[in-house]
């Protein structure tokens, strides 16, 4: 058969290659049609206002803290807080310029807890603190130097990168059981390589989450599907309420009751630290955040800062008495091990409790205002056993 008639149709036969760029041009065109489709959708987003920055404030900068002179309102959660940040991207007032000897400086490191989610810059426990204290006549500044998000790791960045040139006198890092949670399945070296080469970000997610009409609408509209707590005020129709009356929650006094949900709703990581042992995965956690916790007592050290180690309990640790306390005794003899002072919040909870709800249950498990000066106390009043409040 000659080579013609192999060419020109002859049942069986094709030309060489003919399939492969057909099906090549047919994903070409497909791909020029999504993306055209996508443009027109973007381009229609922009022109009715988005993106509209709705998680600019969920993204921390490279040093793990906030953008400088950040001043926006937050309503992603159950509440609406406001945060305010200073030139210096710490949540709070202005730093002081010009040190001298009989300033005490302190600086708060720790996550969500610390950085105060859900309550505006007055109610946050550093500020109290520094209330606290300057009411007692000490001439102090107390510094948020915490961000949402991450563990220790992140604290050690910010200590790194962020507060060893403001040479504080005195840091108190905060413990939350979550904290545990980021470190399952890493190893203290691959964390002490991350945080000590300048920490980890996602850039590309914070550009699309941010930048991106398409997926900042998308990402909205899925998390209101998906959670009952996601812009909760809006949800209704009606103004968010304002001032102390939006802590005042239905059911926040069933203590039992809501520390049941609560090791329901976080029985795969909270909960797993609160029984009479640690799984293999859990303890594995702990030794990583243990080691990384040695970094960042020996930088404080060397850098001649007290280091005091806050445990905030969860919350049936607070509200339930047969809740076991094996991990608070072996996470206190870690670091007390390391000869870094330890302070558990619990009894102080657990009495402050007692005049009423100290958290945001049972729509989240975080501190109420409340709940933010018994902290801030309770830190105060050990500061002054340890003598720490003499320079």
């Amino acid at each position: 058969m000659s080579q013609r008639a192999l060419s020109d149709g002859t049942p069986g036969t094709s030309k060489p290659g003919l399939p492969k760029r057909s099906r090549f041009r047919k994903l070409i065109f497909a791909a020029l049609v999504v993306a055209s489709v996508l443009s027109a959708i973007e381009i229609a987003l922009r022109l009715c206002g988005w993106p509209r920055g709705t998680f600019r404030g969920a993204f921390s900068t490279s040093t793990g803290i906030w953008e400088p002179g950040y001043d926006a309102v937050l309503d992603l959660g159950p509440f609406s807080y406001r945060v305010q940040a200073n030139a210096m991207g710490f949540r709070g007032p202005e730093l002081r310029r010009g040190l001298d000897a009989a300033r005490l400086r302190i600086v708060c490191l720790g996550d969500s807890v610390t950085d105060g989610f859900y309550v505006d810059n007055p109610d946050t426990y550093p500020v109290i603190l520094n209330d606290l204290l300057s009411r007692r006549g000490l001439d102090v500044e107390v510094i948020n130097a915490a961000r949402g998000g991450g563990s220790i790791n992140k604290a050690l960045v910010i200590l790194r990168d962020r507060v060893l040139s403001l040479q504080p006198d005195i840091a108190v890092l905060t413990f939350v059981t979550n904290d545990l949670a980021d470190l399952r399945g890493r190893s203290p070296r691959e964390l002490l390589s991350v945080a000590l080469e300048g920490g980890e970000r996602t850039p590309w997610i914070e550009t699309l989450l941010t930048r991106c009409a398409i997926a900042e609408s998308v990402t909205d509209m899925a998390l209101r599907f998906r959670s009952p707590h996601y812009r909760r005020e809006d949800r209704s129709g009606a103004q968010p309420v304002q001032g102390r009356d939006r802590y005042v929650i239905p059911g926040n006094d069933r203590y039992e009751e809501n520390a049941r949900t609560f090791l329901e709703l976080w029985k795969g990581v909270d909960g797993r630290l609160l029984r009479e042992s640690l799984d293999d995965e859990m303890s594995h956690a702990l030794d990583t955040y243990c080691d990384v916790l040695r970094e960042l007592a020996r930088q404080c050290q060397e850098n001649d800062i007290r280091l005091l180690f806050t445990y905030f309990p969860a919350y049936p640790e607070v509200y339930l008495a047969e809740c076991p306390d094996a991990f608070r005794r072996m996470l206190r003899a870690r670091v007390e091990a390391q000869g870094v002072e330890f302070l558990d919040l619990t009894p102080a909870l657990r009495e402050g409790s007692k005049d009423g709800p100290l958290h945001l249950a049972p729509i989240d498990f975080h501190p109420n205002p409340r709940g933010y000066r018994v902290i801030a106390a309770t830190i105060a009043e050990r500061l002054e056993e340890l003598q720490w409040l003499t320079n």
